[in-house]
């Protein structure tokens, strides 16, 4: 009989609380404190249940999360009795393991019609790739086609303009030609690029005016 692999993921969570609570100024500050029991109890229950239907787990990866207090430092008054506030600002950070992620595998065995539908609905959702990625690559086509001026517009402005033989060098150079002032390069830049965008949109318009092969 036909076999499949298949793959468990689970997220375990054991929670906390905050602790070594502390006081400075008007700020409490404090520590998390997971609940690590928890996490045996947890575990014991998952690899019991994964056992009974022939998991076999590959790895265990634990959760990080972060955690943080900002507040505000106040001065309730300044040395001529006026009352302050927003005296300044602090933020503190810290990283905890919140959980893990276990993952499990599993040899299966099927029959020939689960096979088979499992190959059929495999096909359908490539199919549905496959047509998608044409719809994707036809509209970026027609994109391309209706922006066909602007785009090779822009394209000859991105080209750079650059001195020719250093910062002391008093020519430009652009594509290739060299100009005595860097206005005379930005204008052939300018020039190049309204030609370039009237000739992409009449070869455009021929095109779409072409008889249909």
């Amino acid at each position: 009989m036909p076999r499949i692999l298949e793959t468990d993921h689970t997220r375990l969570y054991w929670g906390g609380t905050v602790g070594n609570n502390s006081t400075r100024g008007n700020t409490q500050y404090g520590t998390i404190m997971p609940e690590y029991g928890v996490l045996h109890e947890q575990v014991e229950r998952l690899v019991e249940e994964l056992s009974e239907h022939e998991w076999e787990i590959k790895s265990v990866t634990p959760i990080m999360e972060t955690y943080f207090v900002s507040a505000v430092l106040q001065n309730t008054e300044d040395m001529l009795g006026l009352v302050k506030s927003n005296a300044g600002s602090e933020t503190i950070t810290g990283t905890y393991t919140a959980g893990a992620i276990i993952i499990a595998q599993r040899w299966r065995e099927i029959s020939d019609a689960e096979a088979a539908e499992r190959r059929r609905k495999k096909e359908l959702k490539m199919a549905a790739e496959r047509a998608e990625e044409d719809a994707r690559l036809a509209a970026a086509a027609e994109d391309a086609r209706r922006n066909a001026g602007p785009i090779a517009y822009e394209r000859v402005m991105s080209m750079p303009i650059e001195r020719n033989g250093g910062i002391i060098s008093n020519t430009w150079l652009f594509n290739g030609q060299e100009y005595h002032t860097k206005g005379m390069a930005e204008r052939a830049r300018l020039e190049l690029a309204q030609n370039a965008k009237f000739e992409a949109e009449r070869e455009r318009d021929r095109a779409a005016q072409a008889p249909a092969t």
